[in-house]
């Protein structure tokens, strides 16, 4: 049985497309999942990590308060017992420690004196004593400069210190311990929230109790920073507090609302915290419900993944690593649709793309089934312009008969591999081996050419500061604009080195203007630069500046290398020369600096000032380089005479009239400022004071290139 050429090519390209499709999908989407769950993992933990800086920043904080306030009452240099004195420490403390919300004393007469600051950055000083009919007062005060101001008074009843859990167990220890969170006084315009304090016992000298300092820092700030976490992510972070008797408790919450429960009690409703089985977070508590029993205080980042019944939830914990300090569980959660988001989107387009596809292929296969034999004479006429290298793309011709269609197709894929080549080496190179009809052979001859180099300013700045994929874009569009000025004016551009451009003008066809046209090649790059960097700028990406080097010489020119691999390129001293004048522009201030030889060919065509004669390095001898200006009659009139006022000056140096260059340079300073000018000056400045040796050439010595 036989079927149809059309069924037949339609089937396949269907079924293929199909496969591909389907395989790229099923990839694409399980390559993506496990990447974005990667990255959400990293996204968490280094959230988490950020919220144990932010908490153990309070908790150092409250200890080197605390530590600092008991070695100053040990060494006798504040009186526990006078409260104004401890006051004015605490006042102090708080008002370069923002992070503390309370610092107070209790002694075992069962006196207290603390400040607290208010939500509004104010300060409140509050004691409680006994007053001169042996009732408890509270008093508060304000911080008045180095003392306190008095606000008002008050008697208490049923006031005991001794009750409080924090002096309960300040008392009973030998240095600062920290309490478990518990619910904070709603003072002011404090809210209820959960909160922590640090007690330290304070001790005379035989060891007996004399009181007990508390260090304490509310957590709202603490929520307000979760809160600030939240704007910037998807999903959110809190804080459990793990109890040694199991229990466990939320105490930190973007929205702390939910951390507190009013409760009613022997004399009243009273602020409790809410356990996390109870809190009015249904995530919490199901991401809570994946936590083990007992989680060891050193561990780690533990990714967490569950099902709130409305959607899926990824995340992960880890403990408060800090030494000393409570056991504290960080725990943070990303929605997966947020999470997944750009997967489904990639999975939409996948299938859209793909639907596409199949339409389209569908519809060319029905078009190349009809497709009828193409004409043998174009597939002659192709291979005799590819023994000329003439590649212009051209509509591939097709034929029902199997040996011509493939050699159709492979002609065309030939050409496409020369054009390809063509961008690798000079076209004018690859016609001349294929005109011939010789394999290319290692060798070279001598020749007189003009090399070009030009290389970017500052490119590693710049690279430091883009995307590679940005920066290869952006250096991509760069060397474009600047081969194609090359090749505008007849240049063999030999090879990009990085961000560099090497070129060369005289080979491999002759070329008696070679000089000039390398000139004019770079004065055209200068100009497409700038027109450039006018362009990148409206487009917010970096300027680029170059340096050209130009240079005529003799050279190596030909087919440098093996006999595996060879490379048309020059090789000489020459090019050396145009690569070191290009990195000597930045040290004159210029552009385009060029060699004595080359300006010797183009000085008719040219504006050019001499900059100084100077030895590279790895030359004894120095020359004159010059900086090209631009070509004759088309340069600013003020440019050229500035290049003859500079030159001028010039040769009064080179013959050693300093004072005169000197003031020559001078003028031309006040005109316009040139570093090229200023290194003059100095060196005229130096000369003056001490003359350089009677065979003096007048030459620089370049000591980097």
């Amino acid at each position: 049985m036989r079927i149809t050429f059309r069924l037949t090519l339609t089937s396949i390209l269907l079924t293929m497309l199909v496969a591909t499709v389907t395989s790229i999908g099923l990839v694409s989407y399980l390559f993506g999942r496990e990447s974005v769950e990667s990255l959400s993992h990293k996204v968490t933990e280094q959230t988490l990590g950020r919220i144990e800086q932010r908490i153990d920043s309070f908790l150092k904080v409250a200890v080197a308060i605390s530590t600092f306030g008991r070695n100053l009452a040990a060494a006798g240099q504040v009186d526990p017992r006078d409260f104004p004195e401890m006051q004015a420490f605490f006042s102090q403390a708080m008002a370069v420690r923002d992070e503390l919300t309370y610092l107070g004393l209790g002694l075992e007469t069962g006196e207290y004196c603390f400040v607290e600051r208010k939500h509004n950055g104010d300060l409140l000083i509050r004691e409680t004593v006994r007053d001169e009919q042996g009732e408890w007062t509270v008093r508060d005060y304000t911080p008045d400069g180095a003392g306190r101001k008095y606000l008002r008074s008050r008697e208490i009843d049923d006031y005991d210190l001794h009750s409080r859990p924090w002096y309960r167990k300040g008392a009973a220890a030998q240095g600062p311990v920290w309490t478990e969170s518990y619910t904070f006084w709603s003072l002011g315009d404090r809210p209820w929230v959960p909160g922590i304090t640090l007690a330290t016992p304070l001790r005379h000298a035989d060891g007996t109790l004399l009181g007990v300092m508390d260090a304490d820092f509310d957590l709202l700030a603490l929520c307000r920073f979760l809160q600030d976490l939240q704007d910037q992510l998807p999903g959110y972070a809190f804080v459990v507090e793990l109890r040694n008797d199991g229990k466990r408790f939320a105490i930190a919450h973007p929205d702390y609302t939910k951390l507190v429960q009013v409760v009613a009690g022997p004399r009243g409703e009273k602020h409790e915290l809410v356990e996390v089985a109870k809190v009015g977070d249904a995530h919490v508590r199901a991401f809570m419900e994946r936590v083990p029993a007992s989680v060891p205080r050193h561990t780690g980042f533990v990714p967490v993944g569950f099902d709130s019944g409305e959607e899926s939830w990824l995340g992960g914990y880890r403990m408060l690593g800090t030494p000393g300090a409570p056991r504290w569980l960080l725990g943070m959660m990303l929605p997966e649709s947020a999470v997944m988001a750009d997967v489904h989107r990639n999975n939409r387009s996948t299938l859209l793309l793909g639907l596409v596809g199949l339409i389209g292929a569908a519809y060319i296969s029905i078009v190349i089934s009809k497709r009828i034999a193409g004409p043998l004479k174009a597939l002659a006429a192709d291979a005799a312009a590819i023994g000329r290298f003439e590649l212009d793309p051209k509509p591939v011709e097709h034929s029902p008969i199997l040996e011509v269609d493939q050699l159709l197709g492979a002609v065309s894929e030939m050409k496409s591999g020369l054009r390809s080549f063509g961008k690798y080496v000079p076209t004018d190179l690859v016609r001349e081996v294929l005109a011939s009809g010789r394999e290319a052979e290692l060798g070279g001859e001598r020749r007189t050419l003009t090399v070009f180099f030009s290389d970017i300013v500052g490119f590693t700045s710049v690279s430091e500061r883009m995307d590679p994929e940005a920066l290869v874009a952006h250096v991509g569009e760069y060397l474009g604009a600047m081969s194609a000025e090359v090749l505008a004016e007849d240049g063999t551009l030999d090879k990009y080195i990085g961000d560099a451009v090497m070129a060369f003008w005289g080979a491999p066809r002759r070329d008696e203007q070679h000089a000039l046209k390398a000139c004019r090649a770079a004065l055209r790059n200068q100009k497409r630069l700038r027109e450039l960097r006018a362009k990148w700028q409206e487009e917010g990406k970096p300027e680029l500046y170059c340096r050209i080097g130009l240079n005529t010489g003799e050279l190596i020119v030909g087919n440098i290398g093996s006999e595996s691999r060879l490379n048309y390129t020059v090789v000489g001293d020459a090019a050396n020369l145009a690569s070191r004048l290009e990195g000597l522009n930045s040290h004159y201030g210029t552009s385009i600096m060029m060699s004595s030889s080359t300006h010797a060919l183009v000085k008719e065509a040219v504006v050019a000032r001499p900059l100084d004669r100077v030895a590279v390095k790895g030359k004894k001898r120095g020359s004159l380089v010059y900086e090209l200006l631009g070509l004759k009659g088309e340069t600013d009139e003020e440019a050229a005479a500035f290049a003859q006022e500079y030159e001028d000056a010039l040769a009064c140096y080179f013959v050693m009239q300093w004072p005169e260059a000197a003031r020559r340079f001078e003028t031309l300073l006040q005109k316009r400022d040139d570093t090229a000018g200023r290194i003059l000056l100095e060196r005229c400045r130096i000369y003056i004071e001490s003359p350089p040796p009677a065979d003096w050439t007048g030459s620089f010595q370049m000591t980097s290139k």
